[in-house]
């Protein structure tokens, strides 16, 4: 793999979990902070299946290539770091999908030179989203991905750091604040009070319309 040249993949179409990708999230990565999502992909779908088939790919020409000074006892006993995870529900049981997390940091300094960057964004009909959408979890997209993969000495472990490049949004869920109905567990009922039905006065009891 050339120096400094990271391959890129496109995901299939998943669900945000999380997701900070209009505006960076300060809270650990200081001053700049980082844009990052979580991403829930279906485990048993075809196309979730060759997007992890992919990632082990390059995974595993990283390990075999001539990026590490690794004696064949240590490749052995390096072990490869999940890029991904199982989701649980809260009874501990897996719910069938499978959990990225995709990172890209807003500010990039080197030696010589810095720069600000952030996810492009795109609609349904890959025009540039203008603007900051309050992007909300629930909402649906693809995303494009760099991956950088990495070695640490200290853990002895391989693993694939997944920038997150660009977003292209197909379902967007929208708030301001708490969570939806749907995820409260509320559904529309047949009757019932509406926005819609709200009354514009009343009439007096006594069917007396003189002002007062």
């Amino acid at each position: 793999m050339a120096k400094n040249i990271y391959p890129t993949i496109t995901t299939p179409r998943g669900v945000f979990v999380y997701p900070h990708l209009t505006e960076p999230d300060t809270k650990f990565v200081k001053p700049d902070g980082e844009y990052h999502t979580k991403f829930a992909l279906e485990s048993e779908v075809k196309q979730t299946k060759a997007f992890v088939a992919e990632l082990e790919r390059i995974m595993l020409e990283y390990i075999e290539g001539d990026a590490h000074e690794l004696t064949k006892a240590k490749l052995k006993k390096a072990g490869q770091a999940d890029f991904y995870e199982e989701e649980c529900d809260d009874e501990g049981e897996e719910t069938g999908r499978l959990m990225f997390k995709f990172k890209l940091k807003a500010k990039v300094v080197t030696k010589t030179k810095s720069w600000d960057q952030s996810p492009r964004l795109f609609d349904s009909q890959a025009q540039p989203i203008t603007g900051s959408p309050s992007i909300w979890t629930g909402s649906e997209g693809k995303v494009n991905v760099e991956i950088f993969p990495y070695y640490m000495e200290s853990t002895k472990q391989f693993g694939l750091s997944l920038r997150c490049k660009g977003v292209q949004i197909l379902k967007l869920i929208e708030g301001s604040g708490g969570p939806s109905a749907e995820q409260m567990g509320f559904g529309e009922e047949e009757d019932g009070y509406t926005t819609e039905a709200t009354d514009e006065g009343f009439e007096p009891e006594d069917g007396n319309d003189e002002e007062f």
